[in-house]
């Protein structure tokens, strides 16, 4: 039996030089294509790590900045507050006296009811031990003076504070002059050396010829505050793990990780000293430090940054941060598609080499007839792989290089058809996501109108369908409760070009309201707002419940 010989090879009869020229022209345009992508790549890395960085500067700054409000309001609030608290005190002083007197002015004799008055308000303590009750008569002569008995029945006219001035005369010249009144000077304090600034409310008690006061240390208010403002902080949270720190100059740590202690010596593997840098900065007003964070407790040792932000008047340093390692992530998956990219460059430069190959077998018609019919397979297919998945007869194929050709063509149609279906199953779970997710998600005209609205929207609004929802809303401005929130989110939108963690009071389809936390971005180009709500309202009421059991713990301390 002879022996089968093996089909001509193309590259046997096709010049030779064309062949080349063709692969070492789409070799270089690879190359540089290539290339071209990794510098795109570098540059595309900066700028999301800038953008990453300056928007993560931009959550902590403005969290930061909640707190730092926080403890501006509560230090405004120092003066009032306590001419507030001693006033009150000496109301209740002033209506326990005048109901003895009331009582018992037909029974006993004027001395025998002093003493009554004085023994009901000797005992009382306020403010955390530290406040209690005084009383002189209009001679200047001590009558009631709770803190310091052996200094009752003396005369005080001539006890002067640490800067001069005559306290129980000037406090008498305010009753003669308006019946009660506030009134500022020094005073020492128990077991501690020293002249501290104090605020008193004094108010005559006609029937007994009597001033009856109280008064409150403003350094001793100020610590109560701290206190507070502590206890704000530990329950402040920053995003779902994110915490504020807090600590003195001196490197106490008030709050956050290692609390109570001094870290003024901690430090990070490359030895920066945390504590140090970050006072530093909170001299200088606020700014931003980057570290690795310390092996403490369930705390990640990692690359981080944190704001920081100094409060000169208690000489606190306040600040949050967050963990780098998000960026990493984000720049993996950045590279990944890039060599996918690359990938599916490389099949299209194949693809365009397999065309010119048939291009130069086409310009050789006539000197390789048998090549028609395998050209005329090749167009045909190429014309109708555009349309639909079809695949070449390899044994059609008259040349070895044709016919590896066809399985390379084969091949592209296969992974075409993993690509095609691999995007439908991307299509249909990202969609799923966003049709099962428990948030609200929406897009509507700058104008008002809806475009796009998610089941989770739907269930937060009580609306069975979408008809519904766009028959009862339709406009976005019905969605508000008041339409002044809705032009100043609007407004924030168009300025900023988003608008994050918005609270307003939205209506639901049957006329009540709930509170919302709304994130959105301004599609800018096509005049879109997408954005995402969130239900928050139990947080409000908590808020509101845990404000009337604290004017409710108020009530029953006056009490």
């Amino acid at each position: 039996m002879p022996q089968r010989r093996g089909k001509p090879k193309l590259s046997q009869n096709i010049t030779i030089p064309l062949l080349a020229a063709a692969i070492l022209s789409i070799s270089i345009l690879g190359l540089l294509w290539i290339k071209r992508e990794y510098e795109a790549f570098r540059a595309e890395s900066s700028t999301i790590e800038n953008n990453y960085l300056a928007s993560q500067k931009e959550h902590l700054e403005t969290e930061v900045g909640k707190i730092r409000s926080y403890i501006d309001y509560q230090r405004a609030r120092l003066g009032p507050r306590l001419r507030h608290d001693i006033q009150a005190r000496v109301h209740e002083a002033h209506a326990i006296a005048s109901n003895l007197y009331q009582e018992y002015q037909e029974t006993r004799s004027l001395p025998e009811i002093q003493r009554l008055v004085k023994d009901a308000l000797r005992p009382i303590r306020f403010n955390n031990g530290r406040g209690y009750y005084f009383a002189f008569n209009y001679r200047g002569v001590e009558t009631l003076f709770a803190d310091r008995p052996e200094m009752e029945g003396k005369d005080m006219l001539p006890v002067q504070g640490a800067r001069g001035e005559f306290v129980v005369k000037d406090m008498l010249g305010i009753v003669r002059a308006d019946g009660d009144g506030f009134y500022e000077y020094t005073w020492t304090k128990p077991q501690r050396e020293g002249h501290f600034p104090k605020i008193a409310y004094v108010k005559a008690f006609a029937p007994f010829d009597w001033v009856l006061g109280t008064g409150e240390y403003l350094d001793d208010v100020e610590s109560d505050i701290q206190q507070e403002v502590i206890g704000f902080i530990e329950q402040f949270r920053v995003g779902k793990d994110g915490y504020v720190f807090a600590g003195q100059w001196d490197g106490l740590a008030l709050c956050g990780p290692e609390k109570g202690k001094n870290m003024w010596e901690f430090a990070d593997r490359q030895g920066n000293k945390i504590v140090q840098k970050m006072i530093a900065i909170a001299r200088e007003g606020s700014g931003y430090l980057t570290y690795e964070m310390p092996n403490f407790e369930n705390q990640q040792q990692a690359p981080k940054i944190s704001y920081v932000v100094g409060i000169p008047e208690w000489r606190w340093y306040i600040g949050t941060g967050t963990y780098l390692e998000p960026i990493e992530t984000v720049l993996a998956i950045k590279k990944q598609e890039v060599n996918r990219q690359i990938v599916r460059y490389l099949l299209q430069m194949a693809a365009v080499l397999a065309g010119l190959i048939v291009f130069v077998g086409l310009v050789a018609f006539q000197i390789f007839r048998k090549a028609r019919k395998n050209l005329e397979a090749f167009s045909s297919f190429f014309a109708k792989a555009a349309e639909e998945p079809v695949e070449i007869d390899l044994e059609q194929m008259d040349f070895a290089e044709l016919q590896e050709l066809a399985r390379a063509a084969n091949h592209m149609v296969h992974a075409r058809q993993a690509t095609e279906a691999a995007l439908v199953q991307s299509e249909a779970k990202y969609r799923h996501i966003i049709e099962n997710a428990p948030i609200g998600i929406f897009q509507t005209e700058l104008e008002g109108t809806f475009r796009y609205t998610n089941p989770g929207l739907l269930k937060q609004f009580e609306c069975d369908t979408q008809e519904l929802f766009l028959a009862h809303y339709g406009d976005i401005r019905r969605f508000w409760a008041h339409l002044e929130k809705f032009d100043e989110f609007t407004a924030l939108l168009v300025k900023e070009g988003r608008c994050y963690g918005y609270e307003a009071e939205l209506r639901l389809i049957g006329g009540q309201t709930k509170w919302f936390s709304l994130y959105a971005f301004l599609d800018g180009p096509r005049k879109f707002i997408n954005g995402f709500s969130l239900d928050i309202t139990d947080r409000k009421r908590a808020e509101t419940e845990r404000e009337r059991l604290q004017a409710q713990l108020l009530r029953a301390q006056k009490m």
